[in-house]
């Protein structure tokens, strides 16, 4: 009986020890089938964190510029700008979006509110009341929040009640960037824990009209980090994601999964992975994780589990290896679909960054070619007017001559640039391309047919008039080259709307989703292949010999019709014909207030007493001598604070000529301000080298007081003074 014990001891140990290290092997092939899933999710999260965060910046931007195109806002334009702007994005995470003007007192906030009280009412806010009720220096509240079921906790919310986002958004009004004000805590947090965060980006409302002049506001954002990932990771039922999430140094923790099993212990799978960091516009983002696996009940007991039952272990093995690799197969799909929307983010942000860079050097550029064309203008014209040999008199017309062409061309750089001072106004479309037809009639060959197609029912646009029709002549002008003096023009427009489903074109040249006007121009020239069509709108490309193009005409149309809030988009087809579409918004549906019609209250002096500041030496003394060669009287100072002094201690001036620009604490605009309320007696001209500053302050100040931009001609400059002094009626 002892014998035949021992074999069976053994086998049973052996059977025991094998079915143990099955058990072993089989927990140690289970965590490496978890420890797989870990990974797969920790990418899926990073991924899908600068996606979230990659898009809410790109909302935005693209809200702040819609608002600062606006020449007002009310609660239901608002609510347009941002409802177009979820329409275009991919997902919504904010939990509000809120609008932060900034006011020095209460009152202002109130009188604001308060005059539109009934558009607040009609759109469902609450009453309007600021809190906390503490007092600050200066006040941002929130007065125009989406979605409406975030405005019972937000609406009038006092930004400046809080020093640390306080910092964030003085950082944000200083840099014109984006900031994360993180952590905090949100009006709508209900623990009042500080595990929210907000973005926020400086928005510049100085042309919103109010019953106080706005001056700077925010947009912000308020999120919790949780909302990042909206349940787009696709986690094992099993795992518990411990994320924390750095932007700008601040770290927002964050849990995922199923944290109620916390009763079973937790086995750790990734400890502290840190993903690389990333900058999204200005923001840098990056994400430490660990993970942790909650095991089931059988499987805590797998080694014995296995000992009993080897084969059902086994079997159980194979379904689970092929359940796996379906689910690594979806959810590499999904990593990949994410990645690719990821990577088309930051391609379309850096195309416009680049835009957008090279818009400024041309602007800077522009300011100094045109105060050296003001100088050479001004001085050709003096030599004009005292030159009486006709020889001499023909050699200066022909430097004028060349003058306003180098002007022409600063034009064209500036509207590639979107720097352009436009002023647009409401216009028919279907008016504005008969005159322009008539216009190209005169200009064009009689061998080119022009034809203009059945525009009726097209709604109006706000756009500069000039503008567009400088556009259409650059066309026009390409199409006679391209048809060889003969061939057919056909202008015609239709009404568009654009979609979230739009052509893959459209969408990738920035229209926010909405409803616009096309401007079509087609000719049935050459036509373009696809490599020469990639190019046609970057700045300087021509196909034209050297000296017969410049290489800014389509360059300088995209820019016009992207600064008019469209853009312009070609197709073409060799041997066939080419056809230019300009894309325009649509005009708002308010009435438009005309102004009053000017009535003479006393007749132009035959002189005027002129105060002139001006910091350029030449540009002054260009000025001067043609102001004095028309019989007014002038005195010049250099600087903004020079010549308020000068006002202080003298009531002789009748009129004011400021550069916008000058060296000093008062600056042309800060000026004009300051005469206006205490020197009402005193007419007001600004001028300016850079087109972009008279656009600055178009809405506030030239509807009161004339704004020229150099180079401007001796004639030009007496015709706006004698104008200037016949001013309208008061009411």
């Amino acid at each position: 009986m002892g014998i035949t014990l021992r074999p069976r001891i053994a086998v049973s140990i052996s059977i025991f020890l094998a079915a143990l290290c099955t058990g072993i092997l089989a927990g140690f092939a289970l965590l490496e089938q978890k420890y797989g899933h870990a990974e797969i999710n920790l990418t899926t999260a990073h991924s899908e964190l600068e996606l979230a965060l990659s898009t809410m910046s790109q909302r935005l931007t693209s809200m702040a510029k819609a608002l600062e195109r606006s020449d007002k806002i009310t609660p239901d334009i608002y609510s347009s700008i941002y409802n177009d702007a979820a329409i275009a994005g991919l997902r919504v995470h904010e939990r509000a979006m809120a609008l932060m003007p900034e006011f020095e007192t209460s009152e202002q906030a109130q009188a604001f509110v308060k005059r539109m009280s009934s558009q607040f009412m009609r759109a469902g806010y609450p009453d309007f009341e600021i809190f906390p009720s503490q007092e600050t220096d200066v006040l941002f509240p929130a007065l125009f929040v989406e979605p409406p079921a975030a405005r019972h906790k937000v609406f009038g919310y006092n930004m400046a009640s809080s020093t640390e986002r306080m910092e964030a958004a003085r950082e944000v009004l200083r840099t014109g960037g984006m900031k994360a004000s993180a952590p905090v805590v949100l009006s709508q947090d209900a623990d009042k824990k500080p595990s929210s965060f907000l973005l926020l980006v400086s928005v510049d409302l100085r042309g919103v009209i109010g019953p106080v002049e706005l001056r700077q506001a925010f947009l912000g954002a308020g999120m919790t980090p949780a909302a990042l990932f909206q349940n787009h990771i696709a986690t094992d039922d099993r795992h518990i994601l411990t994320v924390d999430v750095q932007i700008d140094d601040q770290t927002l923790p964050v849990v995922l999964g199923d944290v109620q099993k916390n009763w079973m212990p937790r086995i750790p799978l990734v400890q502290q992975r840190t993903k690389q960091s990333s900058v999204i516009n200005g923001l840098e983002v990056s994400m430490t994780a660990s993970v942790h696996y909650v095991p089931k009940v059988y499987e805590a007991a797998l080694p014995v589990a296995v000992a009993l039952l080897m084969g059902f272990v086994l079997n159980l093995l194979v379904k689970n290896r092929l359940a796996r690799n379906i689910y690594n197969r979806n959810l590499e799909i999904a990593l990949k679909s994410k990645e690719e929307q990821l990577l088309e983010a930051h391609r379309i942000h850096a195309a416009t960054m680049r835009v957008e860079a090279l818009g400024r050097l041309v602007g800077g550029v522009a300011h100094d070619f045109n105060n050296i064309l003001g100088v050479i203008l001004g001085n050709l014209e003096l030599l004009r007017d005292k030159e009486k040999k006709d020889a001499e008199r023909s050699l200066v017309g022909e430097a004028i001559n060349a003058t306003r062409r180098g002007e022409h061309l600063t034009r064209q750089l500036l509207s590639f640039g979107r720097k352009s001072h436009l002023q647009p106004r409401r216009i028919e479309v279907a008016d504005a391309l008969a005159e322009s037809a008539q216009m190209l009639h005169r200009i064009l060959p009689t061998t080119i047919d022009i034809t203009l197609a059945d525009s009726s029912g097209t709604k109006p646009i706000d756009v500069d008039p000039d503008g567009l029709q400088n556009a259409i002549l650059n066309i026009a002008l390409n199409a006679r080259d391209a048809m060889e003096d003969r061939g057919k023009l056909v202008l015609q427009s239709t009404n568009e709307r654009i979609s979230k489903q739009a052509p893959e074109a459209i969408r990738n040249c920035g229209l926010i989703p909405g409803h616009y006007v096309k401007v079509t121009i087609t000719d049935t020239g050459s036509g373009m292949a696809p490599e020469i069509v990639d190019h046609v709108f970057e700045p300087f490309f021509t196909t034209k010999p050297a000296a017969e193009g410049s290489g800014l005409g389509l360059s300088s149309v995209l820019g016009f019709c992207q600064q008019s809030g469209g853009t312009c988009l070609i197709e073409s087809e060799p041997g066939v014909g080419t056809s230019l579409n300009l894309f325009f918004p649509v005009a708002k549906t308010d009435p438009i207030v005309r102004p009053a019609a000017a009535t003479k209250v006393r007749p132009t002096p035959a002189t005027c007493r002129i105060l002139l500041a001006e910091d350029e030496d030449s540009i002054a003394r260009v000025l001067i001598g043609q102001l004095e060669a028309a019989g007014h009287s002038v005195y010049r100072v250099n600087s903004g604070d020079a010549a308020w002094a000068e006002l202080q201690t003298s009531e002789k001036y009748d009129l004011l000529i400021s550069d916008i620009i000058m060296p000093g604490r008062l600056q042309g605009v800060d000026l004009a301000r300051k005469v206006e309320l205490e020197h009402p007696s005193v007419s007001i001209l600004l001028i300016s080298g850079y087109p972009q500053d008279a656009s600055n302050v178009q809405s506030a100040l030239t509807s009161r007081h004339p704004v020229m931009t150099k180079p401007f001609s001796k004639q030009e400059l007496i015709l706006t003074i004698d104008r200037l002094m016949y001013k309208p009626a008061s009411t």
